[in-house]
C-alpha cells in the first residue's frame, strides 16, 4: 500500500534496519540473543547439532530406544524419536522443553551447549529406566506416566549413578546467562573456539 501521508522511504528503511538490530531471540533455556546473529549462525548451529545427534549414543531415542532421533528435550539434553518427542510435548514445560532437530527451528548456542554437555549416554547414567520401559503397544497414558516417573520423580535413577541435576528451566546448564550472550560475533569466532574444545 502507498503512504497515506508524508512518506520517507529512506527513513522507513533505517527504521526497519534498527528494528532488526534490536530484535531479540529467546532460546528454550530462557537466554536472549540478537535475532540477526542467531539467523546468521543458523547453518553453523545446524551442522554442530547434526554432529552431536549422529554420535552413536545419540542415534537411538533416549526413551524408547528406537532409531531416528529427530527431536530433542533441550533442558534434559536428550535426543528423541518422533513419537517420544510428541509425548514430551504432552508432559509440560516444567519437566521437558522439546524441540525439533530438523525443519525451520532456530537453535541457540546455549541449547547446543546443553545437548553437548548431556546427551543420551550421560542421561542414561542419571535417569536409568531402560528396564522399566512400557511394553510394545503400550498406550500414550502409560508412556506419559513412565516419562513423568523417569524425569520428574527420578524413580529409576541408579543409586550409584551420576548426580541428578535440578529439573526444569532453572536447573538446566543453559539457564544462567551463558557467556555466549555476551561474546557472539557476526563471524561466529567465539562459537568456533568453543566447539573446537569438543572436537566438532
Amino acid at each position: 500500500k502507498g503512504c497515506t501521508g508524508p512518506c520517507n522511504p529512506l527513513l522507513d528503511r533505517r527504521t526497519h534496519h534498527t528494528l532488526r538490530m534490536v530484535s531479540r531471540w529467546r532460546s528454550k533455556l530462557g537466554n536472549e540473543f540478537p535475532r540477526e546473529e542467531i539467523e546468521h549462525l543458523d547453518s553453523y548451529h545446524r551442522r554442530q547439532l547434526d554432529k552431536i545427534r549422529k554420535l552413536p549414543e545419540n542415534r537411538r531415542c533416549a526413551d524408547c530406544g528406537g532409531h531416528g532421533t529427530v527431536w530433542a528435550s533441550v533442558n534434559l539434553g536428550v535426543f528423541l524419536c518422533m513419537n517420544c518427542g510428541a509425548r514430551h510435548r504432552g508432559l509440560g514445560t516444567h519437566i521437558t522443553l522439546p524441540k525439533g532437530c530438523t525443519g525451520t527451528y532456530l537453535w541457540g548456542p546455549d541449547e547446543i551447549h546443553q545437548m553437548m554437555a548431556m546427551g543420551n549416554e550421560r542421561a542414561k547414567q542419571i535417569y536409568g529406566a531402560d528396564d522399566h520401559r512400557p511394553k510394545e503397544g503400550a498406550s500414550d497414558v502409560e508412556w506419559l506416566t513412565f516419562l513423568r516417573e523417569k524425569y520428574e520423580l527420578t524413580k529409576f535413577a541408579p543409586r550409584d549413578g551420576v548426580r541428578i541435576p535440578d529439573q526444569g528451566i532453572e536447573g538446566s546448564i543453559g539457564s544462567s546467562k551463558c557467556d555466549f550472550a555476551h561474546t557472539m560475533t557476526s563471524t561466529g569466532t567465539q562459537e568456533h573456539s568453543f566447539f573446537a574444545e569438543f572436537g566438532l
